[in-house]
């Protein structure tokens, strides 16, 4: 099932349910203890007796469950099985902080300030080694990070959650790899590779070339650029790149191609890329390709070099647009794509929450039915009979104790055991002066328990015969 996320934090969510929990499980206690005293006091009304194990108090702990050992039935009758449900739903409210969790998503966040593409028009000769193309570079890097998508961005800034959904993205440049690659020996000079690649269609007729000068006049990282353009300006163009994917001066270079296309989804980038000289741009940005592309003296070119390609030639498509300006507030209150904390509740939690809030709910409206039967009742029985129930039923721990100083007036009776609780019964006393212990349930297969009124008393006991004094309350 889909989990549920939340705008709040982590130690809020937690914090909520931990209350939650806290007093729905005292409700529940609450409203429990009214069920068990208001159907036994409804069963009196009504002329019946009550199993004692039904006048049991409310057990919200392992009582609830360790009682069904000592009595051998559940405690309260079929409310057992709640106080069992509700003690275990309470104790797996412990897991709260397990079943609420802080996850990373998608969102639109807020821009404020950074490079707005676009909104100023285009520059010429796009510049390489100020602070935007550092931040436009970064955002892309950023942006594949969390998760967002790379390209040429509407806005960038230093956001580090920065992740770029399709509205951030005006287009992009696609640079496909070249299946045939060639090899050509460490002492070639560069002009015949440039000339060799020309005729083999992987340049244009303008190449621009950079590459490492090794101590014995060879060379290393070479990297060639070139433009379908050409020399002339105020046009559209594509880019030819050719590596050399060799790590040393003295190996033999591996000469591999790619073709840079320019794809613009909106067709706001056209303006954009006519005003880029796109030749001299290339030739003051081709350090830039060559050290994006290699990760120091000595390495081979990047697994990714068409990608990496791809993010330079973007983020001179950026500055360009963006007019090498990293200060622009004027969409300071439009969002970009992002990465935020979200609060994640497991459907756990959710379904732990429906049970708990559901066994309350039933414990209530039971009450309610049933303290509505016992108020008719009430209305119309014997006025006095409904007094002596409501003063002498025993409702929990202290009711009971009440109860035995009450009891403690009559004759002694014979040892019980809590086993032997649910076979005996609360009801009015013979003589009709009030309620208590009546006897055993008539069905008990249980002998008789010596009772008598003298001044002395035996009962049987497991292991022998037990002797009583009188009481001095007796009467």
């Amino acid at each position: 099932m889909t989990p549920f996320l939340v705008q709040y934090s982590g130690s809020s969510t937690r914090l909520f349910f931990r209350v939650f929990f806290t007093v729905i499980s005292a409700l529940i206690t609450f409203a429990g203890k009214k069920c068990l005293s208001t159907r036994a006091k409804l069963k009196l009304a009504k002329g019946r007796t009550v199993k004692l194990t039904l006048l049991s108090p409310w057990l919200s702990n392992f009582d609830s469950l360790s009682s069904i050992t000592k009595t051998h039935t559940l405690p309260g009758g079929w409310l057992g099985l709640v106080m069992i449900a509700a003690f275990l739903l309470d104790r797996a409210s412990d897991l709260t902080s397990a079943l609420v969790q802080s996850v990373p998503v998608h969102d639109r966040c807020q821009f404020g300030t950074g490079l707005v593409v676009g909104d100023k028009g285009s520059i010429s000769l796009v510049p390489w080694n100020g602070a935007p193309y550092t931040v436009v570079s970064q955002a892309q890097v950023v942006s594949l990070q969390n998760g967002g998508e790379q390209g040429i961005y509407r806005k960038a800034n230093r956001n580090i959650n920065f992740a770029a959904d399709y509205e951030d993205v005006l287009g992009y440049w696609n640079c496909t790899r070249n299946e045939l690659a060639y090899n050509y020996g460490w002492n070639v000079p560069v002009q015949a590779i440039q000339s060799d690649l020309y005729q083999y269609g992987l340049l244009y007729g303008t190449p621009v070339s950079v590459s490492s000068l090794s101590s014995n006049a060879s060379t290393s990282h070479l990297v060639i650029l070139d433009t379908s353009a050409g020399n002339q300006t105020h046009t559209l163009f594509d880019v030819r790149i050719a590596v050399d994917t060799a790590a040393f001066a003295n190996d033999t270079k591996n000469m591999q191609g790619y073709q840079c296309v320019l794809h613009d989804t909106y067709d706001m980038l056209r303006p954009i890329q006519l005003a880029i000289n796109s030749l001299e741009t290339l030739s003051d940005w081709r350090q830039i390709f060559q050290g994006a592309i290699y990760d120091g003296s000595g390495t081979p070119a990047s697994n990714n070099t068409g990608g990496i390609l791809e993010q330079v030639l973007n983020s001179m498509t950026m500055v360009a647009g963006g007019q090498n300006y990293l200060l622009d507030t004027s969409r300071s209150s439009d969002t970009q794509g992002c990465l935020t904390n979200r609060t994640r509740i497991l459907w756990e939690l959710v379904l732990l929450t429906f049970l708990t809030g559901l066994t309350l709910a039933i414990l209530v409206l039971y009450w309610i039915g049933l303290a509505l039967w016992l108020k008719w009742l009430t209305r119309s029985g014997d006025a006095t009979t409904m007094l002596m129930i409501e003063e002498y039923t025993p409702t929990g721990p202290f009711g009971w104790m009440a109860h035995a100083v009450r009891e403690f007036k009559r004759p002694l009776m014979s040892s019980v055991e809590p086993a032997d609780l649910r076979n005996w019964r609360f009801g009015k006393w013979a003589h009709g002066s009030g309620y208590g212990i009546v006897g055993k349930d008539e069905s008990a297969n249980y002998p008789d328990e010596a009772m008598s009124l003298g001044s002395s008393h035996s009962y049987k006991k497991p292991g022998g015969y037990v002797r009583a004094v009188e009481s001095p309350y007796d009467e």
